[in-house]
């Protein structure tokens, strides 16, 4: 989880993404830096996956 963190950082930093890029709607996928925006939205709901699938609490018998 740290390495897939981490990953979105660099990539945040390398494309200069600001807290507006965050919530933008309006992505072109032929752009560098809007391909960027996309996979730090993916790393980041793989993120949530793996943080509610740890979550779970597996009964004690």
């Amino acid at each position: 989880m740290s390495a897939i963190n981490q990953a979105r950082l660099i990539l945040g930093e390398q494309f200069h993404v600001t807290e507006q890029d965050m919530v933008r709607r309006d992505i072109d996928p032929h752009r560098a830096s809007d391909i960027a925006l996309i996979r730090i939205h993916l790393l980041g709901w793989l993120l949530e996956v793996l943080v509610q699938s740890g979550d779970r609490t597996v009964p004690i018998k």
